[in-house]
């Protein structure tokens, strides 16, 4: 999920209706999921903050999160516009645009953006 904007209506809803063991977070905002314990204990659960948080800013949070995975890296950044260069066997899961997108950059690199709500 990304740009989360402090939506706790849909955040929950999303969390309360899926069966899942990982959550990644894309940022905007890196702390939406810290009053939802309820809802991710026992999940793996990664997140990157968004480009206006003071973590990203000051460099306190790392931009870019890695989860391997049966092979694939699963690379987690807000805005993948970012970086310089991808990676082969990698997904990138991105946000920032708010839009959903699906793309293969390369043979075997991938670029997903889950959207906003």
């Amino acid at each position: 999920m990304s740009d989360t904007h402090g939506n706790q209506q849909m955040l929950r809803r999303v969390l309360s209706n899926e069966n899942y063991t990982h959550i990644f977070h894309l940022g905007d905002n890196y702390n939406d999921l810290d009053d939802n314990f309820d809802l991710t204990e026992g999940k793996d659960l990664l997140r990157v903050p968004g480009l206006y948080h003071q973590g990203y800013n000051d460099k306190s949070l790392p931009a870019i999160q890695t989860y391997s995975l049966d092979g694939w890296n699963f690379n987690l950044i807000h805005d993948i516009g970012s970086l310089k260069k991808l990676k082969k066997n990698s997904i990138y899961l991105h946000g920032h645009t708010h839009n959903v997108e699906f793309f293969e950059k390369d043979k075997n690199v991938f670029t997903i953006n889950p959207g906003q709500d």
